[in-house]
């Protein structure tokens, strides 16, 4: 029996009773599913946790070791490391990346626990790796006042999905995977205003609104919705004969808004499908927004995250650089 993911007791002793981990990473995929199917689950969160531990099983396997507490943190050394275990120079996994696979740990051994499979969990208590500097600066650029005005002219001469997408993306700073998700039954009105109920990041349910305020993201998801037509299922379908009325993939998303950047003349790797949101939410504190209020356009659950935008603008802005003074030469 492969015993090699099923954690020691902290004493030592191997629970040599547990089910082949086989059988028990399929078990495993059969209760990811069912939260799936019982919508508890985004269907993207439950295809990461299973790379991330078929990610930690590959590397047990390979060193022949069991899986505890430091094994786990050997795990996530190696993939940080800068060096390989020759000692030769590799490019080291980064933070966010070696995050994701660690809940997908995470979430294997915390199911094995509650499922009477396992005697403890060893992630308890375990921290993520640091993402150094990523709380000083986004890695995706925002655009300026001229590239959006370019932008925004090109939407309008983009087909009415499209064209709802970019204009969606620039007035409510969405996430590409809020609007992915999003059905057409999730469109309310509350208070006069066009509602759309989005799954926040790291929510199970959609519960987190996003206000469609601006008159032109209203005409843009008007004429949309009125080409679109009120049958149930995804708000933004497919129009292609391989996928006709299906969901868009965020592949697809994405390729729209590129699209509509090489239209505009929008260049740059750290331009991207992200880069409007960081655009709308830096666009509220520029115009006089509170920092509370670009937090609840942001959806973030922490303030000090929306922080970062107001760190990211006074640096450039208030530059220190400009009060270097050397004296009359």
């Amino acid at each position: 029996m492969d015993t090699s993911l099923i954690p020691t007791h902290p004493a030592g002793t191997e629970l040599a009773t547990m089910s082949p981990m086989a059988a028990l990473l399929a078990e495993w995929h059969k209760a990811l599913a069912l939260r799936v199917a019982a919508n508890e689950l985004a269907s993207a969160s439950a295809t990461t946790y299973k790379a991330g531990m078929m990610k930690f099983a590959l590397w047990l396997t390979a060193e022949d070791c069991t899986a505890t507490p430091d094994s786990i943190r050997q795990w996530k050394a190696e993939l940080l490391d800068k060096v390989d275990q020759h000692g030769k120079p590799k490019k080291p996994a980064k933070p966010r990346s070696v995050n994701a696979w660690l809940a997908g740990v995470r979430a294997f051994y915390s199911w094995a626990l509650d499922a009477g499979r396992m005697s403890y969990d060893p992630t308890k208590g375990m921290k993520g790796a640091t993402r150094r500097g990523t709380t000083k600066r986004h890695e995706r650029e925002a655009l300026d006042n001229y590239e959006m005005g370019q932008l925004l002219d090109v939407a309008k001469t983009l087909p009415a999905r499209n064209r709802a997408i970019v204009v969606l993306f620039a007035y409510t700073g969405a996430r590409q995977i809020e609007l992915q998700r999003a059905d057409l039954g999730d469109l309310r009105t509350e208070s006069g205003e066009l509602v759309l109920m989005v799954q926040g990041k790291g929510h199970t349910d959609k519960d987190e609104p996003v206000v469609i305020a601006h008159a032109d993201a209203r005409v843009s998801m008007s004429a949309w919705l009125a080409e679109r037509g009120g049958q149930p299922g995804p708000l933004f379908l497919s129009l292609g004969n391989n996928n006709q009325r299906g969901r868009l993939t965020t592949r697809t998303i994405r390729g729209v808004v590129k699209d509509a950047y090489k239209l505009a003349g929008i260049v740059g790797d750290r331009k991207t499908t992200h880069s409007l949101r960081h655009t709308a939410i830096s666009n509220i504190l520029r115009n006089g927004g509170t920092l509370q209020q670009a937090q609840a356009v942001a959806r973030h659950s922490n303030i000090a995250t929306t922080g970062i935008y107001v760190h990211e603008m006074d640096r450039i802005s208030n530059a220190g650089e400009r009060l270097i003074n050397y004296g009359t030469r």
